[in-house]
This record gives C-alpha cells, structure tokens and sequence, in this order.
C-alpha cells in the first residue's frame, strides 16, 4: 500500500504470507479435489453395480425359470417390481407358461380318455407314424407279438411276419387300406390297416379268425 504526506508519496508497505503458508494451502486445496473425485468415482461405481444387479438379476430369474419349464416345471413363474421392459418379459413368460400348461393339461385329458377308448377295444390295435414306428397299441397287441417293448419300435421288429409286414409296407406307399390273412404262431388272424391322411398315420386292427 502507498503511505502519503500532504500529497506526496512518502513510503509503501507490503503484506506477506510465508511461502510455506501458501503451500500448505495449496496441498490442502489438493487433497480436498482428490478426496472429492475420490467420493465421486465410490458413487459412480456404486451406482453401476446397483443398475447392473437391478439388470442382471431379473435376467438371472427368467433364465432359471426357463430351465424349470424346460425341465417340465409349468408352476414356475418371475415377478418383478419394476415397470421396465424385463417386467414385460417376466409378464409374457408367466402368460406363456400358464398357457403350456393349460395345453398339457388338456393334451394329458385327451391321452386318457383315448387310453381309455384303446383298452375298451378287445382286437389287438396299433398306431403307427408313416414311417411305420408303432407310437400306440393295447394290451390285447402285445399278447400276441410278445415283444417286451412295443412302442418307438418299428412294425418289423415286433412282428416278424411275411404277411404283416407286407400290409403295413403297401399302405405305407400307397396310403391306402389293406385287409389281409396272416398266421402267428399256431393262430390265424384277419389284419385291416388304413392310412388316415389327416394324422399321416396308419392304423391296423387284427380280428383272430382260428376258430372260424
């Protein structure tokens, strides 16, 4: 600051601060930026993880759902809380799995009372796929091939009959029907297979005819 006496500069004078002073502030001023950026990346890391779990947990949920279902577990369901678009993706899995186990529901009704239907039937009785894999029979079938496992077996493999096989290999290819004699063991029978176009299968019903 400048001193005057009646008007004339006479002196000045200074005020200091010790250097070591200065720095003292300017490490201080320093540490306080770092602790700052140091909250501030804690923060951001934090909140990082809380958006990742909040993503990655719901994901994990449907993920392990998914397997239950596949597993055969039609009950497993994920309710989140959130209104984003991984709730909307839990919501359509629970309608999706209510509506496969509805189907199986009913698929599991038809498959008994068609069960129902075949034991009624007292003729032996087959179903097969077009390419002549049995996927159905009834008892009385069974009695008379004496295959231990019927079923996922092909017609051949059950019956080794010239007559039989023959029946089946002609609606096979010309996916018609076929009546036809055949004898097995010491028994005659009266075998009837027709091609059903609506299911691409074949059905065959066999009538004894020993005694007539």
């Amino acid at each position: 600051n400048e001193i005057k006496d009646n008007g004339q500069l006479t002196a000045y004078s200074r005020i200091s601060v010790p250097t070591i002073e200065i720095n003292q502030l300017i490490d201080q001023l320093n540490v306080n930026i770092r602790t700052f950026i140091l909250v501030i990346a804690i923060i951001s890391l934090i909140g990082i993880w809380l958006f990742t779990q909040s993503v990655t947990s719901p994901v994990k949920k449907l993920t392990e759902a998914a397997r239950r279902v596949a597993d055969g577990d039609f009950d497993a369901k994920v309710y989140l809380q959130s209104q984003d678009e991984v709730k909307k993706l839990a919501d359509s899995f629970n309608y999706m799995t209510e509506q496969i186990k509805n189907l199986f529901g009913q698929v599991n009704s038809q498959r008994h009372e068609l069960d129902g239907i075949i034991k009624s039937i007292r003729e032996p009785f087959i179903v097969l796929d077009s390419k002549g894999k049995i996927i159905l029979h009834n008892e009385a079938f069974a009695a008379i091939s004496g295959a231990p496992k019927i079923d996922g077996c092909m017609y051949w493999e059950v019956i080794r009959d010239k007559d039989f096989s023959s029946s089946i290999a002609k609606v096979i290819k010309e996916k018609g029907s076929v009546s036809r004699e055949m004898q097995i063991d010491d028994r005659y029978y009266l075998s009837s297979a027709s091609f059903i176009p609506s299911k691409d299968e074949i059905v065959m019903i066999i009538y004894e005819i020993t005694q007539i």
